[in-house]
């Protein structure tokens, strides 16, 4: 089962520790560059002016609606907003024209694109404004921000008092519209009286439909109506049963009768033909003569055809149907019927809808009396309040109050250039955890195996031992060349750690591989076996690596005669058993190399022969080719008992050594471990 990769806090040291230059690199190249921009930056200095927003004009009261807490004044505008309108360019304008036109102090030159980007507007709540103005130079800085206040309290001023003038006009534009509607329907409702004949004490009684006799007359059709549309109801239902029973039956009646089958008729003279066929054939020849043969199986068929062919089939003959006839006339009926019911609700309906029409003639004078007189007085209900706005406006209007007004002015301007020693300070922990970050996140890119801890992170094989490599050592056989040596000392912990895992799950038949080329399977297998032969135990190595054989170069056996030979069977399989140069240790080198390795090694004989040098020994070690490269490997690994896989550090990725533990395990194989 593959597991989840996750980092631990070691993980993140040995990623920072892995690359360690680079994080120091990185760092002094960020300290560097902040040192650089704090010596060469321009100074610049920032002055600040507080503004105080007034909820409520002064000397006013509210008189409609609740005021909102987070709105100011009439204006009704948000203490966002208002640091918005600070930062506009109407703002900027002012102040770039207040301080060329300054009568006192020095005057100061500047575009109001450059008072835009130099202003800063911070809000302060629940009702307080800081703008910030930044300039090269103290005293501009200073002379912007209060300009820039001052401007914002005139804009704001003409701002409000700009929408007192266009809210006034509008209630007035909305008066005039109001009262020539207010005339214009007085005169209907005037033209309506007139019309119904009505004095204006009369208008709140209903209008009344008749007398006694309209009444009357009105109920007697209604219920007239009410029959009739029961009857054309029950005429209905009366018509949809007969149309049903209609379709369930059909103008004749079927009658079935039974007669001879002609067909069977037929069958049984044909029959008859061939037996008396048969008869005189048996008496001219023998029952094997072939036409005797052939009558006979004639025959058999017909009998059995005969079988299945009733004596007797059935007819059928029509008759004509009385209850057939009489639905018809029934339906033809109940058709006349519902016609006349019809043509009499149509009269009676006519004279209902008359004598309504001429109840809602009366009553419709009276509907649009009251409509027009609830229209008149909303609006004016309307008229009043738009005449008490109207004078609300028309107050702040002429009392001009700001909403507004400076309420700290700027003194003096901090510099804002950084200083050198925060610099440095910041750039380096700036690129202390830039670089760190950066580390850790090729760390997580890097799948690569190096060591047990990124092998148990990406997998879940066990871990077998590590061994140095060897590059500086005549004999690859270090047992040979240097038995106390650090390169033996890791072969016998690898031997160790495998007898734990045998011990868990026994076997002697092991087979290497590796999942590269060029990963050094063919040295470890060597001295892995060496390590087992110097334990005392039997060891015998088999080189099925076919294609480029080595084990016999390293272990000083020849290669003319080996596994190859006794496959296909020029010598036994004892013959090509050799002794190498370490004691207990045998091989059986590849041979010639074949043209077809993986026939080779699927076939039965090689099956075989694998078969029975796996017993020839307490260990058995197989040499195959990388897994990934070619095929051997899961040929072979079904008549082994486990698999050793050895990777190279540095070499393999974890998606590689997943796809060879799975091509292993596609196999069967099981896997011991990994070197």
């Amino acid at each position: 089962m593959e597991q989840v990769q996750q980092m631990q806090l070691s993980d993140y040291v040995r990623a920072l520790a892995r690359r360690w230059v680079f994080v120091l690199l990185f760092t002094l190249a960020v300290t560097l560059t902040g040192g650089i921009y704090s010596l060469t930056a321009p100074q610049r200095y920032v002055a600040s002016a507080r503004v105080l927003l007034r909820g409520e004009a002064p000397g006013l009261t509210v008189v409609f609606g609740q005021p909102r807490s987070d709105r100011f004044g009439s204006t009704g505008l948000s203490l966002d907003t208002y640091a918005k309108l600070m930062t506009s360019s109407e703002t900027a304008k002012r102040v770039s024209q207040r301080l060329a036109a300054r009568t006192s102090g020095q005057r100061i030159v500047v575009d109001p694109a450059e008072v835009v980007q130099s202003l800063r507007a911070i809000t302060e709540p629940p009702d307080v404004l800081r703008v910030e103005a930044e300039s090269p130079s103290p005293e501009h800085a200073i002379a912007i921000a209060n300009e820039a206040a001052d401007s914002f309290v005139s804009l704001v001023g003409d701002f409000q008092r700009a929408q007192e003038t266009a809210a006034r006009q509008f209630i007035e534009e909305q008066l005039r519209l109001t009262g020539d509607e207010i005339a214009q329907l007085t005169k209907q409702l005037q033209t309506l009286r007139e019309a119904g004949n009505l004095a204006p004490e009369q208008l709140a009684v209903p209008l009344k439909a008749g007398g006694a006799d309209y009444v009357n007359l009105l109920q007697r059709y209604t219920d007239q109506l009410t029959g009739l549309d029961s009857q054309i109801a029950a005429g209905q239902r009366q018509l949809a049963e007969v149309r049903a029973q209609l379709a369930k039956r059909r103008p004749f009646r079927l009658q079935k009768t039974q007669r001879e089958n002609p067909l069977r008729a037929e069958l049984d003279k044909q029959l008859i033909a061939y037996r008396s066929a048969l008869a005189d054939l048996t008496s001219r020849y023998t029952n094997d003569h072939p036409a005797v043969a052939d009558t006979k199986a004639r025959i058999a068929e017909l009998e059995k055809l005969i079988a299945t062919v009733p004596p007797l089939v059935e007819s059928s003959t029509s008759a004509e149907d009385p209850a057939y006839d009489a639905l018809n006339k029934r339906e033809l009926e109940l058709r006349e019927q519902l016609a006349e019911l019809r043509g009499q609700r149509s009269v009676v309906a006519a004279a209902v809808a008359r004598l309504r029409q001429q109840a809602r003639a009366g009553a419709s004078i009276q509907q649009q009396t009251e409509d027009l007189q609830a229209r008149l007085e909303m609006l004016r209900e309307v008229q009043s309040r738009l005449v008490r706005e109207l004078q609300v406006h028309k107050m702040n209007e002429a009392v001009k109050a700001e909403v507004a007004a400076v309420l700290d002015r700027a003194v003096v301007a901090t510099s804002m250039t950084p200083q050198l020693s925060k610099t440095l300070l910041f750039s380096m922990l700036l690129g202390f955890v830039v670089s760190a970050l950066l580390a850790v996140l090729l760390e997580l890119m890097d799948d690569t195996i190096r060591d047990p801890d990124d092998l148990r992170r990406y997998t879940d094989l066990a871990y077998l031992g590590m061994v140095p490599q060897m590059d500086q050592i005549e004999d690859p056989l270090v047992f040979a060349a240097d038995p106390r040596s650090s390169y033996a000392e890791a072969y016998r912990s690898v031997r160790s750690q495998m007898n734990f895992r045998l011990w868990e799950k026994p076997g002697k038949a092991l087979l290497v591989t590796s999942a590269l080329a060029n990963e050094g399977k063919t040295l470890t297998l060597a001295n892995i076996a060496t390590a087992y032969a110097q334990a005392g135990q039997s060891v015998l190595v088999v080189d099925t690596d076919l294609r480029r054989p080595a084990l016999h170069k390293l272990l000083g056996v020849s290669n003319d005669r080996g596994l190859t030979n006794a496959v296909v069977g020029e010598v036994p399989v004892e013959e090509v058993i050799y002794e190498t140069r370490v004691p207990g240790l045998r091989l059986v080198p590849s041979g010639p190399l074949p043209p077809n390795p993986a026939e080779l090694l699927e076939s039965e004989a090689a099956r075989a022969v694998l078969q029975k040098l796996a017993d020839s020994a307490d260990v058995v070690f197989f040499d195959t080719p990388p897994c990934l490269v070619i095929s051997d490997a899961a040929v072979l690994a079904p008549l082994v008992d486990h698999v050793v896989l050895v990777l190279h550090s540095g070499q393999v990725t974890a998606r590689e050594l997943r796809q060879a533990k799975e091509t292993l395990e596609a196999g069967r194989a099981s896997i011991l471990g990994v070197v």
